[in-house]
């Protein structure tokens, strides 16, 4: 599968038009999940990433599975990307390369995900496994890199989002953590880039206070999605969706 400029997951075209809105969920518990989609359908997000990894015992297909079933059902057409965030991209899992990738797998082929996020620095291996699986199903991948010590040089930057792209990612998402307000714009600048190379959607935000405004600037820089809450930010810097979509309307170009 060939990575293309625009995805789409069932009826949103991810890369096509304003930045799209995603509600991360990051209940503990299934009860509490399913009332945090209805709270972010009610929002009026455009899709919603299940943050598998806040969610207790959710790193195995045999919890993983029924509870993302139910959450598939209660969001009706509204698209659906599953994450499992290990700790060393900011998250809370703690699985091997092959149990991560094991668990990504069976989420594709589960047909309850629209998408499925993989970690870049899981390894070459099983990306590449995860990746071939993932889309004899017809799953799209997001390919994700995280770095919440600081952001890397220009070079770097556009490195990183080339490599996510030749490694086959169909959407390729970079995260940052800005020391300097430099920083913000170079990830921006290098966001620009990327996008205008038209290869595949591109999603980046440069996180916590002073990286805000990488998370409103998509329809300037080419970022296809961002990410607001309703209750608890899965990352730093997050704004609630109401902001986000005036802030979004303010600066659409």
């Amino acid at each position: 599968m060939k990575p293309s400029p625009i995805v789409h997951l069932r009826q949103l075209a991810i890369g096509d038009g304003a930045p799209k809105v995603c509600a991360p969920l990051t209940a503990a518990d299934e009860p509490a999940l399913l009332r945090e989609a209805d709270t972010a359908l009610a929002a009026g997000c455009d899709l919603v990433e299940w943050r598998a990894d806040c969610f207790v015992g959710a790193d195995t297909p045999a919890v993983a599975l029924p509870v993302l079933q139910a959450l598939r059902e209660r969001l009706g057409e509204t698209p659906l990307l599953f994450t499992l965030r290990t700790q060393a991209e900011g998250g809370n899992s703690a699985l091997s390369p092959g149990a991560y990738a094991a668990l990504c797998i069976a989420v594709a082929q589960s047909s309850f995900a629209d998408a499925v996020d993989v970690e870049f620095s899981a390894g070459e291996a099983a990306v590449a496994e995860t990746l071939a699986a993932a889309h004899s199903c017809g799953v799209p991948v997001v390919l994700s890199s995280h770095n919440f010590a600081a952001t890397p040089s220009p070079d770097e930057l556009a490195q990183k989002l080339a490599a996510m792209y030749a490694a086959g990612g169909d959407i390729v998402k970079l995260a940052t953590m800005p020391q300097r307000f430099e920083d913000v714009l170079a990830l921006m600048a290098a966001t620009c880039a990327f996008h205008r190379q038209a290869l595949c959607p591109v999603i980046t935000m440069s996180m916590g206070e002073m990286g805000r405004i990488s998370r409103i600037s998509g329809g300037l820089t080419g970022s296809a999605v961002t990410f607001g809450v309703t209750g608890s930010a899965s990352a730093p810097g997050q704004l609630a969706i109401d902001t986000l979509r005036q802030l979004l309307a303010a600066l659409e170009v």
